[in-house]
């Protein structure tokens, strides 16, 4: 959808326009389009695939330890971001003994931070109702560092990929347009067409 070179002249079919490739339009929309793949696609690499991938190698060789669920609680705060609104999460505490020296978590994932949303607040509250038995995973050079989700190495490496290569898109057709209107080509070698 985003590559489609060497037109010469503006044809509609099937409800398809195509940018005149003489017109300035042309550099604009593909400048454009290309500038939100590499900002969305670095964006998603350093805030979020790239602290996910971390978090799934600091806790690929934990250990585990049978645990139970102690405390499970929803907690409401004003939401400052919001005027009036409420910021919603969950409070989950759990217990593990680690060569019988007994240690309390909170930490539910490393990696995802609380969305403030009701909804998923009373899931995850719901999966792990006090009393439940869980499997904690904990740092076995510091036991006091644990989680109840250990992050994917294979989910999170794949989610490194996908905005990296987005990025790298981004780039690519950032510079190849810039090059061609620097150079005075009458049009973009990469055409972007409208739906």
């Amino acid at each position: 959808m985003l590559f489609q070179s060497h037109f010469s002249s503006q044809s509609t079919s099937k409800g398809i326009t195509f940018i005149p490739p003489s017109s300035p339009v042309g550099y604009l929309k593909t400048f454009f389009v290309f500038a939100i793949f590499f900002f969305m696609g670095t964006g998603a690499f350093y805030w979020w695939a790239l602290p996910g991938f971390n978090s799934a190698l600091f806790t690929q060789y934990w250990h585990f330890a049978e645990g139970r669920i102690i405390v499970s609680e929803l907690n409401k705060i004003p939401d400052a971001k919001k005027r009036g609104g409420v910021f919603s999460y969950p409070h989950v505490e759990y217990e593990y003994n680690v060569e019988d020296e007994r240690f309390i978590g909170k930490t539910i994932s490393l990696w995802l931070a609380d969305s403030g949303n009701l909804n998923e607040s009373e899931k995850i509250l719901a999966f792990y109702p006090k009393g439940k038995i869980v499997n904690v995973y904990y740092n076995p050079k510091n036991p006091v560092e644990s989680t109840l989700k250990p992050e994917s190495l294979n989910g999170s490496l794949i989610a490194l990929l996908l905005s990296f290569a987005c990025a790298i898109i981004g780039l690519y057709g950032l510079s190849v347009t810039l090059r061609d209107f620097i150079t005075g080509r009458s049009r973009p070698s990469l055409i972007i067409f409208e739906l």
